[in-house]
């Protein structure tokens, strides 16, 4: 049996996946708006695990989130009931490794979604939130109304400061076990996609990759989600609207096409998260086999597990791949706190796949880092 792999396209397969989604404790809306960033990151449950992205940092942008709309047999996109106002999508990670072509997870873009790569396009958007206001955060958390028509009180998206960038995109190259392989003669088991941004300006940062993999050592890791106000305990038939909230957030079991998550319609936007130590100090690592102690949820999938150079500089291993199995199959997002240091809980494809795959881009990679305009190879 495969493993579960943290998937865009959760309930697609045969075997079950396990993917996991952010919900937010209750907060207090008569709070501090200046502490919006506890309330926005779930701050009781999971500040341990991840923060937002503040640090303009190379890393922060040089990565960016995928967004898929989920497709028929037929090619068309699928939305839920008679209304094409609530498309299914779901979004990933990827990591740029020169100006214009960024890393993903195979099954990011798998041909279920990218049926035809040289029509169907996915969007890439990168983020910079450093000047909005935090109370923003708080604000735009709340939602209300009834699935599926749930509707955040304000978007984060309306907000001075959230600047965002969204760039066409396609899909040059794809391998994996059953993801239509394009241009991947010699890493044809690897769940790897590399996208190629046109319009996105040569000057904008990317990460090298890693030359190799000790296979332990720390790792870091920035990845995007949806943060929104969701009851993470089921309040039961007495209180409609957050049992309704609970039963479309929070529980896969309802598949995909049932859950809040995977709609585009009023969903909120995407803010960007990036993980930190362990309460006790100790350093995100990776665990053996893959493995890393990292926390992610759904979303996380694609996303650039990284390691530092010995200049102290971030660089790409590979794309988060999978999740353990531990996370459960009814939450789409377990109790973090069973998360300590050393649990396997993400795993990302090998830097030597990564890096057989960059060979056979070489010279595009190489014209491209030296800003100059050459057509990308054919999907």
């Amino acid at each position: 049996m495969q493993r579960p792999r943290i998937d865009a396209s959760a309930g697609r397969h045969s075997w079950v996946t396990i993917v996991c989604c952010l919900v937010l404790s209750s907060c207090d809306p008569e709070a501090d708006p200046a502490e919006a960033e506890e309330f926005r990151v779930q701050w009781e449950a999971m500040h341990d695990h991840f923060e937002l992205v503040y640090d303009k940092s190379i890393a922060s942008q040089a990565t960016g989130s995928v967004e898929i709309l989920m497709r028929d047999g037929n090619g068309w996109p699928q939305w839920v009931g008679k209304s094409a106002d609530f498309y299914l999508r779901g979004t990933c990670g990827l990591t740029f490794i020169s100006p214009r072509y960024a890393i993903t997870a195979g099954h990011c873009v798998d041909d279920d979604y990218i049926q035809d790569p040289e029509i169907h396009t996915v969007p890439v958007t990168t983020y910079d939130i450093t000047t909005i206001d935090p109370g923003a955060f708080l604000f735009s958390s709340f939602v209300e109304g009834d699935f599926p028509y749930y509707a955040p009180l304000a978007r984060a998206d309306e907000f001075e400061g959230y600047d965002v960038e969204t760039y066409d995109c396609t899909v040059t190259s794809r391998c994996g076990y059953d993801f239509g392989l394009l241009n991947c003669s010699s890493t044809p088991g690897a769940d790897l996609a590399i996208l190629f941004c046109p319009d996105r300006p040569f000057d904008e940062p990317w990460l090298p990759i890693a030359s190799n993999d000790p296979g332990t050592g720390p790792v870091e890791m920035y990845w995007f989600h949806e943060l929104l106000v969701m009851p993470t305990q089921d309040p039961g038939p007495g209180d409609p609207s957050e049992h309704d909230r609970f039963e479309h957030y929070t529980r896969f079991g309802l598949g995909y096409e049932q859950n809040y998550h995977y709609l585009s319609g009023e969903a909120n936007t995407l803010l960007p998260l990036r993980s930190i130590p362990f309460p006790d100090g100790s350093e995100r690592r990776r665990v053996g086999g893959g493995w890393t102690d990292l926390y992610g949820c759904h979303g996380t999938s694609g996303s650039g597990v990284l390691q530092r150079d010995a200049q102290g500089e971030l660089e790409l291993l590979g794309p988060v791949e999978y999740a353990s199995e531990a996370w459960g199959f009814t939450r789409l997002c377990t109790d973090p706190a069973s998360l300590t240091a050393g649990t396997r809980n993400v795993s990302y494809e090998s830097n030597a796949a990564v890096r057989e795959l960059a060979a056979q881009y070489e010279s595009w990679l190489y014209w491209d880092r030296l800003k100059v305009e050459v057509d990308p190879p054919k999907p």
